[in-house]
């Protein structure tokens, strides 16, 4: 697994770029895209990564422990999925 750190270390070993500076980059990419997807839009298409979000509607459910049924409020719903080209490249490794 990569973390955030991990990320800004290999992005400034790959471009030369200080650490500082790619963090600084990557903080601002995050915030937008967070942004973007907190004002409503339902898809952001990002690089080889599509962005969704979706309205969950209210629902009964079940707490398994005490039996009792509540309602779960509405809420947003959010995933990162590849993109085409990406889903190709997937389907092109061979796994062991």
């Amino acid at each position: 697994m990569i973390n955030n750190s991990d990320l800004v270390k290999l992005v400034a070993r790959e471009t030369g770029y200080a650490s500082a500076n790619v963090k600084e980059i990557l903080d601002t990419l995050y915030d937008i895209i967070e942004d973007k997807l907190k004002s409503g839009e339902e898809t952001i298409r990002f690089g080889r990564f599509i962005f969704e979000t979706k309205i969950v509607q209210p629902r009964q459910v079940k707490n398994f422990i005490t039996g009792e049924f509540f309602e779960k409020p509405a809420h947003l719903k959010c995933w990162v999925k590849p993109n085409t080209l990406l889903k190709r490249d997937f389907q092109k490794i061979e796994l062991k």
